[in-house]
């Protein structure tokens, strides 16, 4: 194997941190000469940089079996211990890349950056300890241990994969990296109050009678543990309702009579007329609001939805969304460990803060994306919609008992008619809930060829069985149209009785269901779970009528009857 050392100047400003060589860079010598290093080129070009100017180089400076990295750094023990390998910040890695990591520290300090640039997933382990490029792209970090300026994001070669991730490096590469070079690296000033008093409290209600306020809440086991209140993107405070008393116990943050005040106080304050509050999927929040504290503030901006107008199919995380419209940003979502076993609450309340004051800065700089795209009216819309989705989620729906006990029972039918089409077709009994059977079927037994579907297979040997690969089979395989039908149906039917005949009622025998006013890049209602796990999924319940293999479907929207009165 050749060894690919780094190049470029001595002393450089930037520095360039590949994951490894291919087999352009092997032939040649140099890192970066092939399509990849032809993408990078254009990247830099487009704000002025020149690749001569840039130091560049590679964590591991071997190039790889298959050109594949991951051959050689896994998160499995038993690989990792098997080959002998290292271990650091939960990865086991091959000597290549030990290698290149002895190296890179040194390498880096050689040429007093003033910023480091690391192009995929192996360079943001290897100089900050993360790993998923996809959340962490676009974050301002340091390389650790020293005080130099870091920026991920994904590696060229990605991009000729998903072409629609350019959007991404495009403002990584001109907004983070180019302005970071041009204006120096600050870590922001955040003044986070999460410990407040009542008297804390009686002040922001007096202090704030109109303007924006962005909330959001943080739940475990169903109850809200915290509101958070910004008002302004580097201001916040968290109301908590549980803290961790002196015994080390979860346990209530007011007494009785405080924490009556402190919801009167949240009343008047998120249900003021004149006060604008900002929320991101606040369908949520709201949820819980309803639920917990008994009212509803009325959400005037929502950054889940007005992302939806703006760019419609593009991701509406607050993590991505900060990476794309705050001033300064790094990923810290997963702080949000599992509350439901919570200890830390002092993170938990700090996480709190960080998440209103990153949704106040973005739905500041998205107001003025819709008007100037002229999108404020449709935005408008949407919320107002959305409202009235919020409603209807709210007032359930009625499933009759008696009828539903009786439809468990037609679909038990159907199953077992289903399930017989399948098993005198294999010659044996399969069950068609396990992936692992029904493939061995499709692609051993009858020999079908292997979709490329988006789900991932069982394992390196299974192929496919969701619904986009049936579907794909029965245009290939018409001979077996029947019995990939029978598994399809077998599917649709099982989700039927786990997602709403066996739905979690509420307290009231209602089933109320989360609908999301904005979940597709249509638009088009999506229905789960709610926030409470209750509900499911009332979208696509079937009617009364005949399959398009000519079986019986059992009508399930019968079992849904009017309130009285309606």
């Amino acid at each position: 194997m050749r060894k690919i050392k780094g190049c470029g100047p001595e002393k450089a400003d930037i520095v360039i941190v590949g994951e490894a060589p291919g087999e352009n860079e092997e032939i040649l010598g140099e890192p970066f000469v092939g399509a990849s290093g032809y993408e990078l080129n254009r990247w830099l070009m487009e704000v002025g940089i020149l690749k001569q100017d840039c130091y560049i180089t590679y964590v591991c400076k071997y190039k790889p079996e298959d050109e594949k990295i991951k051959n050689w750094i896994t998160d499995k023990k038993k690989i990792g211990e098997k080959n002998g390998w290292k271990f650091q910040d939960g990865k086991w890695f091959s000597e290549e890349i030990a290698a290149g990591l002895l190296e890179l520290t040194d390498e880096i300090l050689a040429r007093e950056p003033k910023i480091v640039i690391g192009l995929g997933a192996l360079p943001l382990w290897a100089l900050t300890g993360q790993w998923d490029i996809a959340d962490w792209r676009g974050s301002e970090m340091f390389v650790r241990g020293t005080n130099i300026p870091f920026v991920g994001t994904y590696h060229p070669a990605t991009i000729f994969i998903n072409f629609a991730l350019g959007v991404e490096v495009r403002q990584d590469i001109t907004y983070r990296i180019k302005r970071r070079l041009d204006e120096g690296f600050e870590l922001p000033n955040f003044e986070f109050k999460i410990n407040p008093t009542l008297d804390n409290l009686r002040c922001l209600l007096k202090c704030f009678k109109q303007g924006d306020l962005s909330v959001d809440i943080e739940t475990s086991r169903r109850k809200i543990v915290c509101v958070g209140i910004a008002h302004s993107d580097r201001e916040a405070i968290c109301i908590p309702f549980m803290h961790e008393d002196s015994r080390g116990n979860r346990a209530s943050y007011w007494n009785v009579e405080e924490e009556k005040e402190v919801l009167e106080i949240l009343k008047t304050l998120l249900l003021n007329p004149n006060i604008n509050i900002i929320g991101q999927n606040f369908a949520y929040d709201a949820s819980y609001f309803k639920d917990n504290f008994g009212f509803t503030p009325q959400v005037n901006f929502d950054t889940y939805i007005a992302q939806s107008v703006l760019y419609p199919g593009a991701k509406r995380t607050l993590g991505y969304l900060s990476s794309m419209y705050c001033d300064w940003h790094c990923y810290w979502k997963d702080d949000a460990r599992d509350w439901n076993n919570l200890k830390d609450f002092k993170g938990l309340f700090t996480y709190n803060c960080r998440d209103t004051c990153a949704t106040f800065e973005i739905a500041q700089i998205q107001k003025k994306e819709l008007r100037k795209e002229g999108l404020m009216n449709q935005f408008l819309d949407r919320m107002k919609y959305g409202k009235h989705v919020f409603n209807m989620m709210w007032r359930g729906v009625i499933r009759d008992p008696t009828r539903t006990k009786k439809m468990i029972g037609e679909i038990k039918e159907a199953l077992d008619e289903r399930k017989e089409i399948v098993s005198t077709k294999v010659g044996h009994e399969i069950n068609i809930k396990s992936p692992k059977q029904v493939s061995d079927f499709l692609y051993k037994d009858l020999g079908c060829k292997k979709p490329k579907v988006k789900k991932d297979p069982v394992d390196k040997d299974a192929g496919p069985t969701g619904k986009e690969a049936i579907t794909q089979l029965e245009l290939w395989y018409p001979e077996h149209e029947n019995v990939l039908t029978a598994i399809a149906e077998y599917k649709t039917l099982s989700s039927l009785v786990n997602g709403f005949l066996k739905a979690k009622l509420d307290s009231d025998k209602k089933l109320r269901s989360f609908w999301g006013a904005t979940g597709t890049e249509t638009f088009r209602l999506t229905s789960k779970k709610n926030a409470f796990d209750r509900g499911g999924n009332l979208l696509n319940l079937t009617g009364s009528g005949m399959s398009h293999a000519g079986r019986k479907v059992p009508n399930v929207r019968k079992c849904i009857i009017p309130p009285e009165g309606h």
